[in-house]
């Protein structure tokens, strides 16, 4: 997530994991972050990866919210975001 403000923000989320065909759930982590700016960060949720195969397509759904420290600017994640991804 890259919130358009200058300020610093926090970021409050959750990943869920599919595979791409079937839609069944492999697992779901929640994550948070600070940042200040456009930056970006990562998390990785490792637990999440013992019930996925290797070489098996799967998606990552995203929700969340960021809020500037002062709380006057709030970015969501957009609806259904997500990415399709292989696992190696």
């Amino acid at each position: 997530m890259k919130p358009k403000t200058t300020k610093k923000y926090l970021f409050i989320g959750n990943i869920r994991i599919v595979t791409a065909k079937t839609n069944d759930a492999k697992g779901s982590g929640s994550v948070s972050a600070s940042g200040k700016g456009t930056q970006t960060g990562q998390k990785s949720i490792s637990s999440m990866y013992a019930k996925l195969k290797k070489g098996s397509q799967y998606k990552a759904y995203f929700s969340g919210i960021a809020s500037t420290y002062d709380n006057k600017q709030t970015f969501m994640v957009a609806q259904d975001a997500h990415i399709t991804f292989t696992y190696r």
